[in-house]
């Protein structure tokens, strides 16, 4: 079985540390030439292990709340209630495993989701945070065992440093990069190159209107030193009185080493994603044995109703990655 090389994992953490800042890892590790790090950075998006989209700022694009959802649908629902959030232009994000179904929403004002079973943390731009948006950066570091400066914990939301709306023609050309499928007869690449935007499309991310993103696909990662990052694990709570979204974030990390890729809390309930690791070694894959504080014991005090749900990686349909597009676009056709 083919195994990432140090060269690679490192290469990988390089552009995950480094997004955002000019392009995808545009400065490669020490020790490792440029050519070796250029060539490796190509291979990591052609084979799928990274994939870069551009984000729009949820409140500058009209938005009215952004919404996630980790259901448990029976059998007999479940097929019913993937189809219908597939087709929904709210969907950003749609992944199907074997014991739930996680989406993430952007809302448009006024439109609330139908009530459904499961946990639900809905977003609005005074109410709630979102502290951790699919970042992976940090997680990696860990995963690799490595100390590396990253901009951990990269948001979503928050303020932007220019009073203009995005809902303009260059928030839609913007986006149309995300899922271009040719581009002057060659075949799509899939990671951006901010610097070679239209003027008025580096605006939006100089004003923080759009981040130009990179995400981890572990589904596809070789394992690395005998181990996969190949458990996607949710965790969902009640928060206590006064406690904030941040105070968790800051205890996982502090007392437990832990780094969320995602966390969202609305004031009342909470929802994180991270990555637990497996022995690759074999038939028969066990949980790689941790010498961190047990996550739960400290989240305690933090949290009430927590649960847990588990899922393998190599199960994970990925129904709807990512897909800004439709939302947006229905926007600003009203938008001057």
């Amino acid at each position: 079985m083919y195994e990432l090389t140090e060269s690679e994992g490192a290469t990988i953490l390089s552009v995950l540390a480094q997004v955002g800042q000019g392009g995808p890892g545009h400065n490669g590790p020490k020790g490792i030439p440029p050519s070796t790090f250029f060539t490796i950075r190509r291979k990591a998006y052609e084979a799928g292990w990274l994939r870069d989209r551009y984000v729009p700022h949820p409140w500058a694009a009209g938005v009215g709340s952004v919404e996630c959802v980790l259901a448990r649908p029976g059998a007999t629902e479940r097929g019913v209630l993937e189809d219908a959030w597939a087709r929904s232009p709210d969907t950003v994000v749609l992944w199907s495993g074997l014991n739930s179904l996680f989406a993430l929403f952007y809302r448009p004002p006024g439109n609330r989701a139908p009530s459904t079973s499961g946990v639900s943390v809905s977003v609005e731009p005074s109410q709630g945070s979102i502290p951790v948006y699919f970042d992976y950066s940090r997680l990696w570091a860990h995963f690799l065992g490595k100390e590396e400066r990253t901009e951990y914990p990269r948001s979503l939301g928050g303020r932007v440093s220019h009073a203009e709306w995005a809902r303009t023609s260059a928030l839609s050309e913007i986006l149309r990069w995300n899922d271009k499928a040719v581009t002057d007869g060659e075949p799509a690449r899939s990671w951006n190159t901010p610097a070679a935007l239209p003027r008025s499309q580096q605006k939006l991310l100089d004003w923080g209107l759009v981040q130009n993103r990179t995400f981890l696909n572990v589904e596809s990662l070789p394992p690395y030193q005998g181990r996969l990052a190949s458990e996607l694990v949710y965790l969902t709570g009640k928060l206590r009185p006064r406690v904030t979204g941040g105070e968790v974030l800051s205890r996982l990390q502090s007392a437990c080493g832990v780094s969320p890729f995602l966390l969202m809390e609305d004031r009342t309930n909470l929802l994180l994603a991270t990555l637990g690791q497996l022995e690759a070694n074999g038939a028969v894959r066990k949980r790689v044995r941790s010498t961190s504080r047990p996550v739960l014991m400290e989240l305690n005090s933090l949290l009430t109703e927590i649960q847990v749900t588990i899922e393998r990686s190599d199960s994970l349909r990925k129904v709807v990655d990512h897909r800004y597009d439709p939302l947006v676009f229905r926007e600003t056709q009203g938008s001057p």
